[in-house]
């Protein structure tokens, strides 16, 4: 049987979809924890902005000197091998995936709050900015928190060892084929807009 482009894009979406439909309720839980942080950043109710920014900074200097293609290597790989750590290391007890995806929207909501003082911008522009490279990079990453955190509830299973190795392999393909494409994706189009701001 021969499929055209348009049958593969098909299959591959209803793949993605039925993906994070059968990650539902990990999903669900990566989102809430992702606005708790989020919530928490931009109110910076822990009072750690201004030393959380440092570190965005700090992290975001590191890739000024590269360009292009190698800007681009950097990056993805940055997020390949952040996705993947998240992931694997969810076997203790999901306890680093939470902090993740807590973390990260802490991150995002304290970048949010002060890009006016940073860089001159609303923080709805700042949001805005987020979008283009965004709607494919957090859904990479959601998934593989809950994925992370699916690993991590092992304790809870008659059988662990089968349990462990089953989420193993789920994740093995989610990563391929799901994770590593939207990241490839979010990785071109943040370069593009980064050297288009530079030009």
């Amino acid at each position: 049987m021969k499929f055209n482009s348009n049958q593969i894009i098909q299959i591959y979406i209803q793949y993605v979809a039925a993906s994070f439909e059968e990650q539902k309720k990990y999903t669900l839980f990566t989102v809430l924890m992702l606005i708790v942080g989020g919530i928490t950043g931009f109110a910076d109710v822990l009072g750690i902005n201004e030393e959380v920014n440092k570190m965005v900074l700090t992290f975001v200097a590191q890739f000024q000197k590269f360009h292009g293609i190698e800007l681009f290597t950097k990056i993805f790989y940055q997020n390949a091998r952040a996705a993947l750590i998240v992931i694997l290391a969810g076997i203790i007890f999901s306890i680093f995936p939470v902090f993740a995806a807590i973390t990260n929207g802490l991150i995002i909501g304290c970048v949010v709050s002060t890009s006016k003082s940073n860089i001159g911008i609303s923080s709805l522009e700042s949001i805005l900015r987020l979008i283009p490279h965004g709607i494919f990079e957090i859904p990479a990453f959601v998934l593989a928190i809950a994925l992370g955190v699916k690993l991590g509830l092992w304790p809870f299973n008659t059988n662990k060892i089968e349990y462990i190795k089953t989420t193993l392999k789920r994740a093995a393909h989610n990563y391929i084929l799901i994770i590593i494409p939207l990241l490839i994706v979010a990785g071109l189009i943040e370069v593009a807009l980064i050297e288009i701001s530079i030009n």
